[in-house]
């Protein structure tokens, strides 16, 4: 019996394949019939084999001669446009923030200074009911005076304002902060 020693011409092979012939061997017919149906069966594969080689070949070119092509004119004036978008969103964003940070921080001047006349405002009428005797004035207080407890409140709601302006500040910063990247395809 003959061997195949390429590849490529391994149908062939099998079509010439010799065999000793022997008694009480296999019925030569069905040898023969079952060798040619296995080389038709190789000679398609190696036809589709070959086929799948040369489309291979192909995409790869097709794909090294898309990777050559200069961007065109419209892309370029498309990517300056997107630029020009993202710098003025960016620059808007940059203005909005510091508009927020200035009106956010003159609120808080505006609340500490209430606060404050409110807690000396507090103090005045408290030393007017108890005669300021040192540590007997701090002893004498046994009950809450409301326009404290008024000012404790007015600064946790004020407290509660700023940070809900402080956290949409940032969440736009964040936003603007993921600009889309462009892939090359």
């Amino acid at each position: 019996m003959t061997t195949p020693t390429d590849v490529s011409s391994i149908a062939s092979e099998i079509r010439r394949a010799t065999f000793t012939v022997r008694r009480r061997g296999f019925d030569e017919d069905e040898v023969v019939d079952y060798l040619s149906r296995l080389a038709t069966t190789v000679q398609r594969l190696e036809s589709e084999n070959a086929r799948l080689r040369a489309d291979l070949s192909t995409e790869r070119r097709a794909r090294e001669d898309r990777g050559n092509e200069p961007i065109s004119a419209q892309a370029v004036l498309m990517f300056a446009e997107a630029q020009k978008v993202a710098d003025s969103l960016i620059d808007e964003a940059v203005t909005h923030a510091r508009d927020l940070m200035m009106s956010a921080r003159a609120q808080q001047r505006d609340i500490v200074r209430e606060a404050h006349d409110a807690a000396t405002e507090a103090v005045r009428k408290t030393e007017a009911v108890a005669p300021s005797s040192g540590e007997g004035a701090a002893a004498a207080y046994d009950h809450p005076i409301p326009e404290i407890e008024y000012v404790r409140t007015f600064a946790k709601v004020a407290q509660i304002q700023l940070r809900s302006v402080l956290d949409a500040l940032t969440e736009q910063v964040d936003a603007l902060g993921e600009m889309p990247r462009l892939e090359k395809d």
